[in-house]
């Protein structure tokens, strides 16, 4: 069972079957790595925030409601995008907390000499000075394990002039980290949020089986033989000579191989061996 609050309202109880006023229509929470996930729903007319939510203002929850009766935290995010349809019912999308720190950009400049830890701290510094203090990230734990096998020590950083979450990225890229928001605060005036970097070996495994008709539903299998490869044509270096389209050519095998672009095994065993492909022309160095 799960619940949605906007501004610690809730909008959303899986449980309220009989009450419009806190139920959306087809709520659907999508998470995937390195991003910041995306909520839709779509919000009848009666639901008790109906006219309150707000593009970019609101703060959206979604909590797991357990057995024990207690709520927990999921994911939170603000509305995206709200449209409405014939009905005037409204169509909502919002994005998650990493997607905040596209609002911030990274002044000008250079940074020496920083671990990888410092790097990311220094970022949310920036994105925090901007914002209001229910929009502010700080940084947890930062591994200094690289998964690509590249070292994260000191490095330098250059910046031109992108936002926070590009130069983000691009950390997550060079080391194969996966980045994590956990909520620790109680409220959504004070939620907390902070910023994991983890390695593979440091994400959580879930225990969870998969069984055919409970939780995988379908399975497809694809032969794919549009890419076929037929033959491999090797080029030699560019002829400096302009061809008589206009454009570079680059050198092929030909007279070097019986005036043919390719060798061909031939089946017969008592065959004459073909000759090896020989560029005519030297590649450049």
């Amino acid at each position: 069972m799960y619940r949605v609050y906007a501004d610690g309202v809730l909008i959303h109880d899986d449980n309220a079957y009989n009450r419009v006023t806190n139920r959306l229509i087809s709520p659907s929470l999508s998470l995937k790595d390195n991003s910041s996930g995306a909520f839709t729903a779509t919000i009848p007319i009666g639901n008790v925030c109906y006219d309150s939510i707000r593009c970019f203002d609101t703060t959206i929850d979604v909590f797991r409601h357990n057995q024990n009766g207690s709520d927990t935290w999921i994911w939170s995010g603000r509305p995206l995008k709200i449209s409405k349809d014939f009905y005037n019912q409204k169509k909502l999308t919002a994005e998650g907390v990493l997607s905040f720190l596209n609002d911030i950009v990274v002044p000008l400049g250079q940074l020496k000499r920083l671990d990888l830890p410092q790097y990311v701290r220094f970022l949310l510094d920036i994105y925090n000075m901007h914002v209001a203090s229910n929009r502010r990230i700080t940084a947890g734990g930062v591994s200094t394990i690289s998964s690509t096998g590249k070292g994260t020590g000191f490095r330098d950083y250059e910046f031109d002039g992108d936002n926070v979450l590009s130069y983000l990225s691009k950390v997550l890229e060079d080391w194969g980290l996966h980045a994590r928001i956990r909520r620790t605060g109680t409220s959504y005036s004070s939620p907390g949020y902070v910023l994991d970097l983890v390695t593979d070996s440091q994400l959580p495994m879930s225990n969870q089986t998969v069984n055919f008709g409970k939780n995988l539903l379908d399975y497809t299998s694809d032969d794919d033989w549009s890419e076929l490869v037929t033959a491999i044509l090797p080029y030699g270096a560019t002829i400096e000579e302009e061809s008589s389209e206009g454009g570079e050519e680059s050198g092929v095998v030909y007279d070097e191989n019986d005036s043919a672009q390719h060798s061909q095994q031939q089946e017969e065993d008592d065959a004459p061996k073909p000759k090896y492909t020989i560029f005519g022309l030297q590649p450049s160095n």
